[in-house]
């Protein structure tokens, strides 16, 4: 049995000049082919602070921590979940398959990719739009597990607890909405109970779609953790450095995977996916010029496929893009 519980939380607040009422229309409401990079920083003594409105999230002096965050989203052609008109490949290499509106996204199935299983979600309404200060929400949904048998429930709340104006190193917005976020995850699908909370804190503005700043804690009955990473955008800090290349690729006759857009000399990890999120192949390679081609331990069908490239030596950014095997 698997029960989850979610809410929203806020983030920190000093008196500040009086905001407007920022109305969120395109929160988390994302396109095929975005990517969303959030810089980790130093959690240590980062806490969450006061809600209310008119108020100054001061968060100016995060520190990075090494390393991004990056959301990729792909158009979701997946006919495991039909309805989903997205999938998002989280920084964790986690797949959620999402079917979104102007008003909802819905997660329809997140798959594993390191233990090959797919839960399955049934009006999982992850993300509301049209938020003002104040909105709130409590809906419920299941869970059917990957292991045959096991289900369990789920029940979602948030609130938009304050407005007001949000500091980041290097950048300052206004018109600023936080949403307070919390779940508790029961689970006892493995024989052995177990409960993990996480909270969270998103600070959006109108302009962007992806949260300006947020704020996870878990917690479990063997350990506590705390993330903290806010929105790159082009006016970031200009030392982090992308994926300087633009990849594309095809399949031969043979079977093989041409892929162009390396760098001879640089170290890459290469990862393909097939559309409901299983690896097919995974290889570290030191390039030898613009072109590598790319053996699949085993034949493949016709489909879409997904593939991940990472330059070693600049781990801030995934280039992924698709491939179609057509025979």
């Amino acid at each position: 049995m698997k029960t989850i519980t979610t809410y929203l939380l806020s983030l920190c607040i000093l008196p500040v000049a009086l905001s407007a009422q920022p109305v969120l229309t395109k929160n988390e409401f994302y396109y095929t082919g975005e990517v969303i990079q959030m810089l980790n920083c130093n959690a240590t003594g980062i806490v969450a602070g006061d809600t209310g409105s008119n108020v100054m999230w001061d968060f100016s002096s995060l520190t990075a921590s090494g390393g991004m965050s990056t959301t990729t989203v792909l158009h979701d052609t997946s006919s495991v979940f039909t309805t989903s008109d997205i999938m998002e490949v989280l920084p964790n290499g986690t797949i959620a398959f999402v079917q979104q509106n102007s008003t909802d996204s819905y997660i329809n199935g997140v798959y594993d990719t390191a233990s090959h299983l797919t839960a399955t979600y049934n009006m999982y309404d992850a993300v509301k739009r049209n938020i003002t200060y104040l909105s709130n929400y409590v809906d419920s949904y299941r869970v059917d597990g990957p292991v045959v048998g096991s289900y369990g429930s789920g029940r979602l709340f948030f609130i938009a607890d304050g407005y007001g104006t949000l500091m980041l190193p290097g950048a300052t917005y206004t018109n600023v909405l936080r949403i307070r976020k919390i779940q508790t995850e029961y689970d006892t699908a493995a024989g052995v109970p177990s409960i993990v909370s996480t909270i969270s804190y998103q600070c959006f503005d109108t302009g962007n779609r992806p949260p300006l700043l947020r704020i996870d804690s878990m917690i479990s009955s063997t350990s506590e953790s705390q993330a903290v990473m806010y929105l790159m955008t082009s006016e970031g800090i200009s030392t982090v450095k992308g994926m300087p290349a633009n990849f594309n690729g095809y399949f031969d006759n043979s079977g093989r995977l041409l892929v162009n857009g390396f760098e001879a000399g640089k170290e890459y990890q290469v990862v393909v996916y097939n559309i409901i999120g299983n690896k097919v192949l995974s290889e570290t390679l030191a390039a030898t010029g613009n072109s590598q081609r790319f053996d699949i331990s085993r034949q493949v069908t016709p489909g879409i496929y997904v593939v991940s490239i990472t330059m070693k030596s600049e781990p801030y950014g995934t280039s992924v893009f698709k491939v179609v095997k057509t025979e």
